[in-house]
């Protein structure tokens, strides 16, 4: 699962592609074998989610709704304020908060829960001091990588169970805890390193550089950020040049994503992403990601479809691209991921 920051534009964009059932099965992720290192587990990831049951302890300094409520307002008005791309998903303010206050009221009563009273607060008051280039993002800001007590492999739902912040569970399955190692933790990928670190051509998970740092690897700079002749170099923001087709020899960079910006193979500069209204198409249009607005949904059985109105939390389903953001069909109906897929 991802991180709330990027989850809920990672769902439109699936929505967009597939379709998803609402069957609610246990998939164990696929077996990888990471050897021990700082931060490593020498358990084998692949274990069978029934015979790793979770920690049922009770959260330590419990969250109350009054904390994702702030929660909420803050992460909504940021995006609201800097008019991020991202905040046209939604009718208005209000029901961006409403939303996501919600998100955060089905994870505060998770068994392990690193959502903890304290740990929102942090993040709340870490969203208003935030740039506006900080949201939403790939990877969490300083304060928001809510992190759980259970162990690699234990059984999860939701990432932030997750001693490590990751859990490979899906809306419609149970997974186990995943290793994240830290600086000098061994790896195989950037999937085995912490949100803030990658893995490093020697196989070590290391922090990643940010603008202005020595780079050696394209996938090794910040979020916001590219290697380019040996430098990290900002991606691209609204209205700045780029490159549609950008490689290993590009000397510009291409736009960034968290941001929705997309680079326009005519004007070679970051435009935002389109939104469309209703009825209209919406998915991969002419090769560009095109999303539904505010109060809208892309109901789709491929790459492309056509925006129609959002089903409301509670309503009936039978695909997840007919939810509204960020929900996803489960059981049938339109609901917040939470701990309980996994009983």
């Amino acid at each position: 699962m991802r991180s709330f920051f990027f989850a809920a534009l990672a769902m439109s964009v699936v929505a967009c592609a597939s379709p998803v059932s609402d069957t609610v099965t246990e998939v164990p992720p696929t077996e990888t074998k990471v050897p021990p290192g700082n931060g490593a587990s020498s358990e084998k990831p692949g274990t069978d989610p029934k015979s790793n049951p979770p920690n049922d302890e009770a959260p330590v300094d419990p969250a109350s709704p009054a904390d994702c409520d702030a929660f909420g307002t803050a992460y909504c008005q940021k995006l609201f304020a800097c008019n991020v791309t991202f905040s046209q998903m939604f009718v208005d303010e209000k029901t961006c908060v409403a939303r996501f206050s919600g998100w955060c009221k089905a994870r505060i009563t998770a068994p392990s829960t690193g959502m903890t009273h304290t740990a929102i607060g942090t993040c709340a008051t870490s969203i208003n001091t935030s740039s506006c280039d900080a949201l939403p993002t790939d990877e969490p800001p300083p304060g928001c990588a809510f992190k759980g007590k259970l162990a690699a492999n234990a059984k999860c739902a939701l990432d932030e169970q997750c001693a490590s912040g990751q859990c490979s569970a899906t809306s419609l399955s149970c997974g186990l805890c995943l290793t994240k190692n830290i600086a000098g933790g061994a790896c195989t990928d950037n999937d085995q390193c912490d949100y803030s670190h990658y893995c490093t051509p020697a196989k070590t998970c290391a922090k990643r550089p940010t603008v202005g740092e020595t780079c050696s690897d394209a996938s090794g700079c910040a979020a916001s950020a590219v290697c380019i002749g040996g430098a990290c170099v900002a991606k691209g923001k609204l209205g700045e040049a780029c490159d549609p087709s950008f490689g290993p020899n590009s000397t510009v960079p291409p736009c960034y994503s968290g941001h929705m910006f997309e680079c326009s193979s005519v004007t070679k500069k970051c435009e935002p992403a389109g939104f469309a209204k209703l009825g209209e198409p919406c998915g991969f249009i002419e090769n560009k990601l095109v999303f539904c607005g505010g109060g809208l949904a892309c109901s789709s059985s491929g790459a492309s479809g056509t925006c129609q109105a959002e089903i409301a939390i509670g309503g009936a389903c039978t695909k997840s691209n007919e939810c509204a953001t960020p929900t996803s069909c489960r059981g049938g109906v339109c609901s917040f991921d939470s701990a309980d897929i996994c009983k």
